[in-house]
């Protein structure tokens, strides 16, 4: 019995120690707990091993929870590493998506430039040819008041000839009626002086005709031409 009393009161003297924060030497102090009872029963050293049995265990705990720190850390740290490869990977495939939107609409942009390019050299040909035909019309024109001119010109000098041969005409008449008025007043006149003044009238007539015939023949050549 009095091995167990003093195994009971060793163990209320410990824990009157621990709440002190003894160590194991001053928990389990020589001079404190007596060595007593049978030769093979010792509380000093079963009080020992049952404390170094404890505090094994707590070092074992604070470790397991150092390693687990640890291993939270460096999850956490993996977790972040990846979150981040992640947000490279997203930023990168929402580049490559916005480059490949970019690549579209620079297609596009090319199409639709290409499609104004022909759309305004497809304007410069009606353009070109609705200029031609202005200029064929303006031409036209030209020629058609050419023409109108030329004809108003060989009308003038048609009207200038008949004119012309109205007062030769008339210019004859008056010579007859100048032979008859001084035949009539009994005036010698002489054969001779009226040949020359009929051959004078026919040498000036001659020459009128040859001008208006020349005049005609050139306007002619400027119709045909």
């Amino acid at each position: 019995m009095s091995n167990y009393k003093e195994i009971s009161d060793t163990m209320k003297q410990i824990k009157k120690n621990l709440k002190k924060n003894k160590s194991i030497e001053e928990l389990l102090n020589k001079n404190e707990y007596k060595k007593g009872g049978a030769p093979f029963f010792d509380p000093y050293n079963i009080m020992k091993q049952y404390l170094d049995k404890i505090f094994v265990n707590e070092n074992q705990l604070k470790k397991e929870q150092e390693d687990s720190l640890e291993r939270l850390t460096k999850i956490r740290e993996y977790e972040k590493i990846k979150d981040d490869e992640e947000k490279k990977q997203q930023d990168f495939e929402e580049e490559n998506s916005m480059l490949a939107k970019n690549e579209e609409n620079f297609q596009k942009a090319k199409e639709n430039a290409k499609q104004i390019e022909d759309k305004a050299e497809i304007v410069k040909q009606e353009t070109d040819e609705a200029l031609k035909k202005l200029e064929d019309a303006n031409k036209e024109v030209s020629d058609s008041q050419s023409h109108v001119n030329i004809v108003e010109s060989n009308n003038k000098i048609v009207e200038d000839a008949i004119r012309i041969k109205k007062e030769n005409i008339k210019n004859a008449d008056n010579i007859m009626q100048n032979i008859l008025k001084k035949m009539n007043n009994k005036e010698l006149v002489s054969l001779e002086e009226t040949n020359e003044t009929i051959e004078e009238n026919d040498a000036i007539n001659e020459i009128k005709q040859l001008s208006i015939s020349n005049v005609l023949e050139k306007k002619n050549d400027d119709l045909l031409i």
